[in-house]
């Protein structure tokens, strides 16, 4: 969709589930989406989304609430309300992709439930018949829904897409942004009943902060020595690799034996070395 031309965007936007009822509607987000996809063509790039990011739009959803109207109507006439429209309707057909801290910063009350009915109406009706109705309405469950629509306008796809690092992604993103007293870790759990989430991911993404003062992958392997720079870069990947799917406890352990126990230990019987492909002494060499 955002390589698609402006004609085949409109085509898109005329047929369900993007079609509204009303002729105004219909009218509404159309012209918005025609209003922003002109004004984007002043920029450079090959697909909607490289327009949009070399926009001020873009830097800065405050800038856009404020002054987006003003920059596109200085290439069309077109009404403010337009133009909101237009960039959810153009959101949701995924021709441009709002980050999740660009979307913490435009509040919109229409964006959950406009996303809900057209993005992927057929696996949010799955979701529903797998929550209990009276939770599905709490105010718990609308935070929850709206991550998930947040998740989907910043990375694409539909329900079934998310991942366990989307949702771990999502919940650090609203953590920087001191959102995340606001928010709701209850969509972690329908996506693991949806089987979105392997059964080696943490229970919960609450788990994942319980405690405090948590190492980083550098410093958990920093805090027990490794000489070799170019082995400590590969075992600090590593750890983040795994970080994802571990609970603390089991990373810090597997850091632990990974460093401490293993390679510390044969850099203090065999100084210098430098790689992972070990001369047989080393390899048959009895443990101390």
């Amino acid at each position: 969709m955002t390589r698609a031309s402006v004609d085949e965007v409109l085509d898109v936007l005329d047929r369900p589930p993007f079609r509204a009822d009303t002729a105004h509607t219909r009218w509404q987000r159309r012209s918005g989406a025609l209003a922003i996809l002109t004004w984007l063509s002043g920029f450079p790039g090959k697909s909607w989304q490289e327009r949009w990011l070399a926009s001020p739009a873009a830097r800065d959803p405050l800038h856009w609430a404020e002054h987006g109207h003003t920059w596109v109507s200085g290439v069309t006439n077109v009404r403010p309300q337009n133009v909101q429209s237009g960039l959810l309707v153009l959101a949701s057909a995924d021709v441009v992709r709002l980050p999740v801290t660009w979307q913490l910063g435009h509040r919109s009350s229409n964006l959950r439930p406009f996303v809900e009915r057209t993005r992927d109406p057929a696996g949010v009706a799955r979701l529903r018949e797998l929550v209990d109705p009276a939770r599905w309405a709490s105010v718990g469950a609308g935070r929850s829904r709206l991550a998930l629509v947040r998740i989907m306008l910043a990375k694409g796809g539909g329900l079934a897409d998310i991942t366990a690092g989307d949702t771990f992604e999502y919940a650090n993103e609203l953590r920087a942004a001191d959102f995340y007293r606001s928010g709701s870790t209850l969509f972690y759990s329908w996506l693991r009943a949806l089987g979105n989430i392997p059964a080696d991911a943490p229970v919960t993404l609450r788990h994942l902060h319980q405690v405090t003062g948590q190492l980083t992958c550098e410093q958990l392997v920093d805090r027990h020595g490794v000489a070799s720079p170019t082995i400590r870069a590969l075992l600090i990947d590593y750890l983040e690799e795994r970080r994802p799917r571990l609970d603390y406890s089991t990373l810090d352990n597997l850091a632990r034996n990974l460093t401490r126990n293993f390679w510390s230990d044969l850099e203090f019987h065999h100084p210098g070395i430098d790689s992972l492909d070990l001369p047989p002494g080393v390899v048959t060499r009895p443990v101390d």
